[in-house]
């Protein structure tokens, strides 16, 4: 999110890897941790990067958090069969650039995982679940001063997968934020939405009886003639 003008402190970063380039990344994996101090592998396989901590007041350059890379293999999981489209970015303290998956669908992932896990008792996934609310606010945000919407169509599902799958994220999303009484946040939300698609989720809030989709609908309909 911080290449994107993102705020929130980096906890972890996923990384998608294509099909058949799994062991590829396993080798990349253990050249970083050969090359570079910074990156550590766990006894359960996970890859850990040390950045500068920023609760820590300077100068302190030794105070350092630490980073989960994930690797995550596309179709997997519900993620997208390829990790594209993408926008790519570099900073100043990295010259080099790093392909990002386009927001347009980024959002869509945030969306995943936050569905299966907001509503979670677990203190981790809470925490996740909060982190995701906050990724998902901001790319909302850098899609309306884009001036884009979210692109259901440029998420490459795994085979047998429907897109309604996709709208589904939404409108659960959609609905947290009519339970939470977040008016601003609706509007946002539905100002990023293609109007074929935003009917598709106001069908679907219907089918699983949303009032306020239920209101929504009786306020717009003609008032009777008779």
């Amino acid at each position: 999110m911080r290449l994107l003008g993102g705020t929130r402190f980096t906890e972890d970063i996923d990384v998608l890897i294509k099909p058949g380039k799994v062991e590829e990344m396993k080798h990349i994996r253990q050249k970083l941790i050969e090359v570079d101090p910074r990156f550590a592998n766990t006894r359960v396989l996970k890859l850990y990067c040390q950045i500068p901590d920023p609760d820590v007041p300077a100068p302190q350059p030794e105070a350092r958090a630490h980073v989960l890379i994930e690797t995550l293999a596309t179709g997997n999981l519900g993620l997208p069969t390829a990790p594209e489209p993408t926008l790519q970015f570099s900073t100043q303290d990295l010259p080099i650039e790093l392909p990002v998956l386009h927001p347009s669908v980024l959002i869509l992932t945030k969306l995943k995982r936050w569905t299966t896990i907001f509503a979670s008792s677990r203190p981790k996934s809470r925490k996740k679940a909060a982190s995701d609310l906050v990724d998902i606010t901001f790319l909302v945000q850098w899609l309306i001063q884009e001036e884009l919407c979210i692109d259901f169509d440029l998420y490459q599902l795994s085979e047998g997968k429907e897109r309604s799958v996709l709208l589904d994220y939404v409108r659960m999303y959609w609905d947290h934020l009519l339970e939470g009484e977040n008016a601003e946040q609706v509007t946002l939300l539905v100002s990023i939405l293609r109007d074929d698609d935003r009917s598709e989720i106001e069908a679907a809030q219907l089918k699983h009886g949303n009032s306020a989709a239920h209101a929504r609908l009786k306020a717009s309909e003609p008032p009777p003639t008779d």
